[in-house]
């Protein structure tokens, strides 16, 4: 949720620390956020996170966007086709039959959390597709159809077909 609402903090902190380590750790890190993407159980968790990444894409480092592009494109098109189904219950938490005075502080702090979460309203394939169009003009837009057309392509028709529009919540 940080990177998502401080893209510059999170990559000045890496780029702070690998360099006082005299290492590249930002590739390496998200390398790893993208393999364990599907290990984040809450829908929405998800969506955050690949909104996130997407605010990494517009950058000049070739080998990130190399990595991120092809993951993004899975992760978008992922949480499109859940946005597409859910029904918002998997958003709320859970409370027991007889709930307690602690259990409903802490059901309205976490609605507190999730009503004021701008991802919320996003639609992720329109953003995903702004940052690309970022990506490419840091870049040259050249540069960036070259690695669009080097993604597999049944994950580009995935993607194609995936929704552009959030349901209400």
């Amino acid at each position: 949720a940080r990177v998502f609402e401080n893209t510059e903090g999170f990559v000045k902190l890496i780029e702070k620390i690998s360099h006082a380590q005299k290492q590249h750790f930002m590739i390496p890190l998200i390398k790893l956020w993208c393999d364990n993407f599907d290990l984040i159980q809450f829908e929405y968790k998800k969506k955050l996170s690949a909104l996130a990444l997407c605010n990494l894409l517009p950058t000049r480092n070739a080998a990130l966007v190399k990595l991120l592009l092809p993951n993004l494109i899975e992760q978008v098109t992922s949480v499109a086709i859940s946005d597409q189904h859910a029904d918002g219950v998997t958003s709320f938490p859970y409370l027991s039959a007889s709930p307690n005075v602690q259990e409903w502080n802490e059901t309205d702090r976490k609605m507190d959390v999730y009503e004021k979460d701008r991802s919320v309203p996003t639609c992720i394939k329109s953003y995903f597709m702004e940052k690309v169009k970022e990506c490419a003009h840091l870049n040259g837009q050249q540069n960036v159809e070259v690695l669009w057309k080097q993604l597999d392509p049944l994950l580009m028709k995935h993607f194609d077909a995936a929704p552009k529009k959030v349901p209400p919540i």
